[in-house]
């Protein structure tokens, strides 16, 4: 996504094989035309020589809270990638995702240097797949 190319290119395939400073990327591209790039969440995209040069600030705000497996260990779908219900709501500032968000919300209200561009990878949709618990059941 980041390069516009084809993930397999250049062996982009798991998060141990990260973008490096030699290959084009769109933040990077975006940040050298003078924009502002503001990252609030993980990073298993960039190594660290690339991140500097693509990206002006960063905060690892991530994840939501989840419970353990809801299945006991021999029962089927243990191995699932599902958790049960976390103990925070939805809207705690205790879930990484939504503060990033709360953050995002903060620049953007406290006259932001222009042009600039919020990058939220969040985690809460990424495996073990779990909700606070005013989501769980719904």
């Amino acid at each position: 996504m980041v390069t516009g190319r084809y993930m397999h290119i250049l062996g982009h395939r798991t998060q141990t094989h990260l973008v490096q400073d030699y290959e084009p990327n769109y933040l990077r591209s975006l940040k050298e035309a003078g924009y502002y790039i503001l990252w609030y969440g993980k990073n298993d995209m960039f190594s660290q020589d690339a991140f500097n040069l693509s990206v002006s600030y960063w905060e690892s705000h991530i994840g939501c809270t989840k419970g353990g497996s809801p299945y006991n260990f021999g029962e089927k779908g243990y191995y699932s990638f599902l958790s049960s219900a976390g103990k925070a709501l939805g809207n705690s500032t205790k879930n990484g995702d939504y503060m990033a968000v709360l953050k995002a919300v903060d620049f953007m209200q406290n006259k932001p240097p222009e042009p600039f561009v919020i990058f939220l990878p969040g985690m809460g949709s990424h495996p073990p797949y779990g909700a606070p618990q005013d989501y769980f059941n719904m």
